[in-house]
Formats: structure tokens, C-alpha cells, sequence
């Protein structure tokens, strides 16, 4: 029987350790575990002092994850810009699969952490240098470059040869395939705990029957989830006004201002460019169904959504909050953007992986079926809401036409039953039921003047005299002024004040004005009618009486139809409680206003404000 050959003692000790790192490998111990218990093997089975493992990172770098060696602190955790690591690596010797940068090949960017010697070299061939760079590449099954081995400091001060160079390559192709097992194991764990995340989002948000309660019950989750510190969460508001916008916190842009603006002295914030910036920037990331990862290893990318002066905010901003990352994610149903999410990450968080990536999207669009269910919810509740108030004000005004009608049918009824059993009295029966026709008469009139008033018709803004329109109403209203023994004055009108709009309507305003003041003071009292300007060049007209004045509790609804107060006085004296709406229906159609000032029993003055003419 042959004998077995013997390796080599080197052969021997790494197909040991290496066999040591498989068992790790399969066992299902952490990546970091595997790393340094490669990396130490390195340094003891092949004799180089310094070994660093640098993996790739999606945030767009290499980080040195494991150091064995010394100055470990001033190497691990150093970061390589990906386009640095590929110039060194292509200026470098192949050595089979390693990659050999001998000194003076390559200047290495002024911040890069390496190992210095005080130790001189050799005088041989063969010797190490200080400046010398021995690479593995760590790749993946798929041949995908997933990280470097690097490997410095010489114990025997000589550059390896072929048999070393062969066990490195084998620790390298190892090691490669134990980071892309451990990146498949992490990337489908972390799909896994994502996918429960979301369902607990969705399950969360779809509790909630009212949008107010969805956005808080959803920011638990969301930070949660996704490993954010912080999340806030904004709504676009309806383009035909069905809804407006909503922000969670409510003071949604104050607060991200805030929260760093002290730190940076940044102006004020113009929210109104803001939440449009981020409309623009959300509308986009939804049409591409993407999201917006900013940091500082990544601020400069152009990407055609966020402009790189933009980019550098956020950072300074995330600098200020102590975080490293800022994810804006799009909120939609269908095609339609309807929000956005923003997500504040620390370092501890990692890089915005792909799983996340989708993780995220499902979650936008989750949500974004629960806000649109939710939207729909809130406006059925409101026509519902709107449909009882009409219910309510159409019994109330059927009720009041049918109190204000009855009284005069009454009469007119009566009076002719008079006249019937006793013809002498058929004069004074004549005036009564005229009177009671007219009254009909006038609160007819009245509703299908409120009538056209709430059609959404332009007003024809034409020159009107509005001093002329006093006078001319005061003397429309002179018989019933007579009539109560009240007096009118109208010394305060300055002549000529001028107005824009109709002049039927501002007529009305007026006559209805005057008549209340007439209609609510007694024998004796005055009238006084002013017309002029204010500080401002508005036109004011303001009715003033002695009557028996308003209660405040009476004034919140004194222009609403058909109110006519409480005070026993008051509804004594005839009327619909149609008049101040109508009158104040008219001063709005005209942009102006009206302002009551009263006190009970000592009268009450109403000052309507219009834009002058001119």
C-alpha cells in the first residue's frame, strides 16, 4: 500500500484552520465571528502581522469590519471610497487571484489608515517594503466582488511566494463564499422581519377607522421596522378642496426646521416652498416607485429628483440631529402621490438595503390604500354630516314659513268671515287683509331674494353712489318711520362715497339695515345713518338706533336665516329674521363685511365695510 504523502507543515496548519472557518461558516455563527477567525488564521498560518477585512457596503464604500494587528483602533472601521479601492487594484500585479501593489505603484488619498514600519527592509530581492500592498479579492458564488483581504506587516520582512500566495488564495475564495452566504442569510432575514413589520404596520393602520388615528398608530411601526429614531409623516391635501392637507406631528415643518435650525443658524422657514419641494420631490419618487436616501457618503449623487444644494441640507441637518441617514418614502394608491413618509436613521441602522427598499414601498403603498379607505370614510361621514344639517335647516325653515304664513292667512280668513256676517265693517276688514297680503308678500319676497343671493353668480361691478343709495332708502322708509314716531338723521353721510358692485343689492344691504333700526326703536328714538371712509380708503356705512339692543348670546347668530333672537322684545315686533342674512349675504358677495356692536337697551350699531371705487 502507497504512502500517504505528508503537506507540508504551512499546507498542514491552513487546511486545519481552514477547515476551523467552515465549521464557523456552517454553524451559523455571525459573519463577524467568521471574519476575525479567518483573518486571525491569516495572520498566523501565512505570518503577516497586520490583516484587515474590508467589505462592501451599499451605502457606497468599503468599511474595514475586522482588524487583527496593531493600531487596531486607527484601522477598523475606516471607510474607502469604492473608486479608490478599483484605481489601487487596477494599478496592482496579478498574482493568480491576489492583487500585489508594490511601492511608488500607487499614491494612496492622504486620509487612507494604513500600517507603518519603523523597521528597516531587507537587503534582498525579495524584501517587503514599507510601502508595499499585498489585496485578496473576496468574491461571492456569483464571481461579485463583495469585499478585500488586505495583508501588511511581514513577520520574515519578505514578500510571499508561491506556496504562500496559494493558501492565501484559498482563505480568500473561503472567505468570499462565507460573506455571500452570510449576506444571502442576513438579506433573507432581514426580508423576513421586514415582511412582519409591514403586516404589523398594515394590520395597525387598518384598525383605525378615522385618518386622525392612522398616521399616530402607524409611526410606531414604522421606526420600529425600519431601525428609524425619528418619523414624520405628511398628506398632500385635495386638489378640488375635498380634504386638506395633514401633517403628523401637526407641526410637521416647524418641527423638522427646529430641530436642527438652532444648531445651523438657518433663516426662517418658508414652509409653503418646502411642502411644495417635497410634493415635487414625492410626486416623482412615486411615478418611479423609489424612494430618497440621503447621507453623507452619498449627498453628491446627482439623481435627477433632489438637487445636490438640497442634498447638502439634509446632511447638515442630519448632522445637527446626531443621525446619519434621511429616507423620504412616497405614499400613493394607483398613480396618485398622496403623501410621504421621512425617516431619520443612526449609524447604528447600516445602509438602506434593497430589502428595504421593497419593504418600504409595499408599506407605501399599504398605506396608501388605508389613508385613500380612510379619505373616503371621512368625506361619506361629512356628506352624511352636510345631508343631516340640510335635513334639519329644511325642516326649520318649513316651519318657520308655515308660522310666518299662518298668522296673516288667520287674519285674512277672519276678516272675510267678518265681512260675511257684518258688511258695515268691510273697510277696516279691506285694510287688515291687505296688510297681512303684504306681509306674505314681503317674506316671499324675502326667500327668493336669499335664493338668488346663494347662486355663485359674479356680481357686476359697476360705479355705485353708495351715499346716493342712503338717501334714497331713507326715503323709501320715511311713512314707517313716521308711522313709529322715530326720527332719522342723516347729517353724517358725506355725499359723494363711491363703491363697485350692484346696485340692487347694496340697495337691499341698506334698506333692510335702516329697516331693522326703525322696526327695533320706539317713539322718540333716532335713527342716525353715517357714510365715509376708514383709515384704510374702505367705504363705511354704519346704522345706528336707540332700540332695545342685542344680547351677546343673541349676536353669534344674528345673521343666520330666519334667526330672530330670543329676547321676548325682540320677536314681538314682526319680521321673518330674514333681513341681516340677506344683508349680510350681500356685503360678502361685494367683499366687504358687516360689524355689530349693541348693548341691550341702549340701542345696537351696524357698520358695513365695502371697497371703495377707484
Amino acid at each position: 500500500m502507497p504512502a500517504i504523502p505528508t503537506p507540508p507543515p504551512a499546507q498542514a496548519a491552513a487546511l486545519s484552520d481552514l477547515h476551523r472557518v467552515l465549521l464557523l461558516v456552517n454553524s451559523g455563527r455571525g459573519l463577524h465571528d467568521v471574519l476575525r477567525a479567518a483573518a486571525e488564521g491569516v495572520r498566523d498560518v501565512l505570518g503577516f502581522a497586520g490583516v484587515a477585512v474590508n467589505l462592501h457596503s451599499a451605502c457606497g464604500f468599503f468599511e474595514t469590519v475586522v482588524v487583527v494587528g496593531p493600531g487596531t483602533e486607527a484601522v477598523a472601521g475606516s471607510r474607502h471610497r469604492v473608486e479608490d479601492v478599483e484605481a489601487e487594484l487596477d494599478a496592482a500585479d496579478q498574482w493568480g487571484l491576489l492583487r500585489f501593489v508594490p511601492a511608488g505603484r500607487y499614491d494612496l488619498p492622504e486620509d487612507a489608515a494604513v500600517w507603518r514600519t519603523s523597521e528597516p527592509a531587507l537587503d534582498e530581492p525579495d524584501a517587503w517594503q514599507p510601502d508595499d500592498a499585498l489585496y485578496a479579492p473576496l468574491c461571492g458564488a456569483d464571481g461579485q466582488l463583495l469585499g478585500v483581504l488586505g495583508l501588511d506587516l511581514p513577520l520574515d520582512g519578505r514578500r510571499p511566494g508561491p506556496e504562500a500566495r496559494a493558501i492565501l488564495e484559498i482563505y480568500a475564495v473561503q472567505i468570499g463564499l462565507a460573506v455571500g452566504q452570510a449576506r444571502e442569510r442576513e438579506r433573507l432575514e432581514e426580508r423576513v422581519r421586514l415582511s412582519a413589520a409591514v403586516r404589523r404596520l398594515v394590520a395597525t393602520a387598518s384598525d383605525s377607522l378615522e385618518l386622525a388615528e392612522v398616521l399616530p398608530a402607524c409611526v410606531p411601526p414604522l421606526l420600529e421596522g425600519f431601525r428609524a429614531e425619528k418619523a414624520w409623516v405628511r398628506l398632500f391635501a385635495d386638489e378640488g378642496g375635498a380634504w386638506e392637507a395633514v401633517n403628523y406631528p401637526a407641526d410637521l415643518g416647524r418641527t423638522l426646521h427646529h430641530s436642527a435650525a438652532a444648531d445651523q443658524g438657518w433663516p426662517e422657514l418658508d414652509e409653503a416652498r418646502a411642502f411644495a419641494s417635497a410634493w415635487r420631490v414625492a410626486g416623482a419618487c412615486w411615478e418611479a416607485q423609489r424612494t430618497v436616501v440621503i447621507d453623507e457618503h452619498r449627498f453628491e449623487d446627482d439623481d435627477g429628483v433632489v438637487p445636490a444644494t438640497s442634498r447638502r441640507r439634509v446632511v447638515d441637518w442630519l448632522r445637527a440631529l446626531g443621525h446619519a441617514q434621511f429616507v423620504m418614502v412616497p405614499l400613493g394608491s394607483g398613480r396618485q402621490c398622496l403623501g410621504y413618509v421621512v425617516l431619520s436613521r443612526a449609524e447604528r441602522a447600516g445602509a438602506w438595503t434593497e430589502a428595504e427598499e421593497d419593504a418600504a414601498l409595499d408599506v407605501a403603498r399599504e398605506l396608501g390604500r388605508v389613508i385613500g379607505t380612510a379619505r373616503v370614510r371621512m368625506r361619506e361621514h361629512e356628506l352624511l354630516r352636510r345631508l343631516e344639517r340640510l335635513d334639519a335647516h329644511r325642516t326649520e325653515v318649513i316651519t318657520t314659513v308655515v308660522h310666518e304664513l299662518k298668522n296673516p292667512l288667520a287674519a285674512i280668513l277672519g276678516n272675510l268671515e267678518m265681512v260675511r256676517d257684518d258688511p258695515t265693517v268691510i273697510d277696516r276688514a279691506h285694510q287688515a287683509i291687505q296688510a297681512s297680503g303684504e306681509r306674505m308678500l314681503a317674506l316671499v319676497q324675502d326667500m327668493l331674494t336669499l335664493t338668488r343671493l346663494r347662486e355663485p353668480a359674479t356680481v357686476e361691478h359697476v360705479p355705485v353712489d353708495l351715499t346716493a343709495v342712503v338717501v334714497a332708502v331713507v326715503d323709501q322708509l320715511a311713512a314707517q318711520a313716521g308711522r313709529a314716531g322715530v326720527g332719522v338723521d342723516l347729517s353724517g353721510a358725506r355725499p359723494g362715497v363711491r363703491v363697485t358692485g350692484d346696485g340692487e343689492e347694496l340697495e337691499q344691504l341698506v334698506l333692510n339695515l335702516a329697516s331693522n333700526a326703525i322696526k327695533f326703536s320706539d317713539a322718540g328714538d333716532m335713527v342716525r345713518l353715517e357714510v365715509g371712509t376708514d383709515p384704510d380708503g374702505r367705504a363705511v356705512l354704519r346704522v345706528t338706533d336707540e332700540g332695545i339692543g342685542i344680547s351677546p348670546e343673541d349676536r353669534e347668530g344674528l345673521f343666520t336665516e330666519f334667526d330672530r333672537g330670543t329676547d321676548p322684545e325682540a320677536r314681538r315686533r314682526p319680521g321673518s329674521g330674514l333681513g341681516l342674512a340677506i344683508a349680510g349675504r350681500v356685503a360678502e358677495r361685494h367683499g366687504g363685511r358687516i360689524e355689530v356692536g349693541s348693548q341691550p337697551g341702549r340701542g345696537s350699531t351696524f357698520t358695513v365695510r365695502l371697497p371703495s371705487a377707484g
